[in-house]
């Protein structure tokens, strides 16, 4: 398995940004996790694209779409272990500050995190 890591291979995708046609070269599970995300949200991909344009503070498009997966699923198992605890705090209900931050009603999270 290990070794299938390290042989990944960029699969380049036209995507639609803010109106704008551009492409983006990511691996295969980035593409699969982007796809995940755009179902539990909602969303299409070049809805969650753009999204993830408008928060981008700086470098590439393809930077800031792995770093947002990644922050999207860290938090996901977050919020999963806090709600497994036996003596977890009760959630505030506030928004979190992770791009899944929950809305502490167990519905979808925010979307609204700077990447």
């Amino acid at each position: 398995m290990e070794r299938e890591l390290l042989e990944s291979v960029l699969e380049s995708r036209n995507v639609t940004v803010s109106g704008r046609r551009t492409s983006m070269r990511l691996e295969p599970d980035m593409w699969d996790a982007l796809a995940e995300i755009c179902r539990r949200e909602g969303m299409t991909m070049n809805q969650l694209c753009s999204r993830i344009d408008e928060m981008r503070r700086g470098g590439s498009l393809t930077s800031a779409t792995r770093v947002y997966v990644m922050r999207y699923f860290r938090r996901r198992a977050a919020d999963a272990d806090s709600d497994a605890a036996p003596d977890a705090a009760p959630d505030s209900g506030a928004e979190g500050d992770g791009p899944a931050g929950g809305r502490g009603d167990g519905t979808r999270p925010n979307l609204q995190s700077p990447v």
